[in-house]
């Protein structure tokens, strides 16, 4: 699916948290508003959010990773489309023009029409 971004996003996280299948992350706490994501520390100590669907347990403390993940952000500019790839509570992965892909929050798009090529590689 395409979408038009309404306002310009600025990446929040510019050294984001990357981890493999297996790896252990510490912990933290559960976001208050996107209840679905939690605040983790990888082995490398770069930390970020990261979706509890892939965690082993979300009580702080130690969990593993069950599936890859990547918290790159995409930064966009107000007007430009972007192709959705995926999506989960609140935010989307999606992919820009130049190919560039990362995570940004949907609430900054305007949905346009569905895409004929879609495949989730994160």
């Amino acid at each position: 699916m395409r979408a038009r971004v309404r306002e310009t996003y600025t990446v929040q996280y510019p050294d984001p948290i990357q981890v493999s299948s297996g790896a252990f992350v510490t912990v933290f706490h559960r976001d208050e508003r996107f209840t679905h994501w939690v605040w983790c520390r990888a082995e490398d100590g770069r930390q970020g959010w990261v979706p509890e669907r892939i965690l082993s347990s979300t009580r702080p403390g130690k969990a593993h990773v069950t599936e890859p993940y990547d918290a790159t952000e995409l930064p966009l500019e107000a007007g430009e489309t972007v192709e959705l790839v995926k999506e989960f509570d609140g935010f989307a992965w999606g992919r820009r023009a130049d190919g560039r892909e990362g995570w940004f929050p949907i609430a900054i798009l305007e949905r346009t029409s569905k895409s004929k090529a879609s495949g989730a590689r994160k």
